[in-house]
């Protein structure tokens, strides 16, 4: 096999949406590979706009996505002749670089947050599958990894080593940062579906975590300011009720779609979601957002027991000022009792 493979090339980038969800009709539910089918995860997704962008000259067509009434996915596709060559590699990423310019909102861009994907998808019928990922092993990791420079065969080995079949004649590889699917028929959709589903749920962890970094320096903007002033319902522990809220809210709803995950008909979906899951380290974005949930809960109740000392600690000012000021009418009584005398 020669470099002179053509395929194509699909990038995948998910962002907050930032504009008004308007009403649309769900976007048809593609159909997976095995049977019987279940509906893999109750995700609110809805067909938004589909466009065509011109980059380096190449037409990238690209449809949109609104998944949760929050999060906007971009799917771009394209076909590109002798995919595994240097040069190839180098227009991959001019490619990259000019879709996130032309297509992601400036502040997403300068927010960072966002996630990027690129699959690269081959028909079976093409290549002898067993014999190519191991002839092009080298290949493949450079590709996955935008690299230019020899890989080490450690490295090549790690990032080839996630691989899940649906049969003897496809295979899906996946990295952290992209994969390479190899179906029979050009039938990728299944495999993309479930890599979208994926990174909306890494990039709704994300989001939660900025949001609760946000609160938190609110919050601590807002006891700087008012140190004296616990003993009124302050606006730091109103934002950390907001904040306890959205976690029961977001806490459950993560753990009902993780369990519907578990519990589906199609087993290589699961399995297929499971690599995506670990290669993008969800487990670990899962729980550092879950830590820091929990701790505002803990944070709370301290502010709720200062708050009782507080306002325990005013009480009792004001039955000494009471004890005091009784005490004083007492010795002015004493004192005009004996000018009566």
């Amino acid at each position: 096999m020669t470099h002179s493979l053509d395929a194509q090339l699909c990038y995948l980038y998910t962002f907050p949406h930032g504009g008004t969800a308007v009403p649309q009709p769900p976007a048809p539910l593609q159909k997976l590979k095995d049977a019987p089918y279940f509906k893999p995860v109750d995700m609110d997704v809805q067909l938004l706009e589909a466009t065509a962008v011109q980059i380096e000259g190449i037409q990238i067509l690209v449809q949109a996505y609104l998944y949760e009434q929050e999060i906007q996915l971009l799917e771009c596709r394209l076909e590109l002749k002798n995919v595994l060559s240097s040069q190839t590699l180098q227009l991959k990423e001019r490619l990259q670089a000019g879709l996130v310019q032309t297509l992601v909102p400036t502040a997403v861009q300068e927010s960072g947050l966002y996630e990027e994907y690129v699959l690269l998808l081959i028909p079976s019928e093409k290549i002898n599958m067993s014999q190519f990922v191991t002839d092009k092993a080298q290949l493949l990791a450079r590709f996955l990894r935008s690299q230019r420079e020899v890989i080490s065969s450690s490295d090549v080995a790690t990032t080839l080593a996630t691989r899940v079949h649906y049969s003897e004649k496809d295979v899906t590889i996946l990295d952290w940062e992209g994969g390479v699917v190899i179906a029979v028929d050009a039938d990728f959709q299944s495999e993309i579906e479930v890599i979208k589903i994926a990174n909306t749920q890494l990039l709704r962890y994300r989001m939660i975590d900025q949001r609760i970094d946000k609160k938190l320096e609110t919050l601590r903007a807002d006891l700087a300011h008012r140190p004296r002033r616990s003993l009124l319902p302050s606006a730091s522990r109103r934002t950390l009720q907001q904040i306890l809220q959205e976690r029961l809210t977001l806490l459950l709803d993560f753990e009902r779609i993780d369990q519907e995950l578990l519990m589906i008909g199609d087993w290589y979906t699961a399995q297929l979601y499971r690599a995506a899951f670990d290669e993008l380290y969800m487990d670990e974005w899962k729980q550092t957002v879950k830590t820091k949930l929990e701790s505002l809960e803990s944070i709370l109740q301290v502010v709720q027991d200062n708050f009782s000392v507080s306002w325990s600690f005013f009480l009792d000012m004001v039955q000494l000022v009471g004890w005091l000021l009784l005490l004083l009418g007492y010795i002015v009584l004493f004192f005009l009792d004996l000018r009566l005398y």
